[in-house]
């Protein structure tokens, strides 16, 4: 596990106020702070009932920079590196290669724009299509809505209409 931490001080400010304050160099005093903070850390986890395993100190053992260089062998891998050499490829002539150009932007014309070109042609032919029929569409519906509407209209005036006659004659 990875635990970015904080450093968060309890002190007070210059007016005696309880405060908490980011402070590294009054939170890291101890030659030890960061093996206390994992104790403290390991200890509140498994207080709180989670299962957590600490690394095993045994057996590092902790080398000082010559030692490891010598481990390392680090002296000769320094002059393993600074003795090869790097071969870079010749670089063709700037003729030789306008050669190899000619009829190139021709071919990429016949074989992949020309194609490519018709195929976006024919989708934006069908894409107008497809438009233009729903377009057709919305306007059939907008005018079903608007007879819908009047139907319903007419239906309720024969009801009026029907209500009054039935009112009228037995007046």
């Amino acid at each position: 596990m990875h635990l970015v931490f904080i450093p968060v001080v309890h002190t007070t400010d210059k007016k005696g106020n309880n405060i908490d304050k980011i402070a590294c160099s009054e939170f890291w005093k101890e030659k030890d702070s960061y093996r206390i903070l994992q104790d403290n850390f390991f200890e509140f986890m498994v207080s709180h009932n989670f299962n957590l395993e600490r690394g095993l100190e045994n057996g590092r053992v902790h080398l000082s920079v010559e030692d490891y260089k010598k481990i390392t062998d680090f002296e000769k891998t320094k002059a393993t590196i600074q003795d090869i050499e790097l071969d870079l490829p010749e670089i063709p002539n700037i003729k030789d290669f306008n050669k190899l150009m000619i009829g190139r932007d021709e071919k990429i014309q016949e074989l992949i724009i020309k194609p490519k070109d018709k195929i976006i042609q024919k989708l934006y032919e069908d894409n107008r299509t497809l438009n233009y029929e729903i377009v057709k569409q919305i306007n059939l519906v907008d005018k079903a809505e608007r007879y819908e509407k009047e139907r319903k209209s007419i239906l309720l005036e024969n009801v009026v209409n029907s209500t009054y006659s039935t009112i009228s004659s037995k007046i």
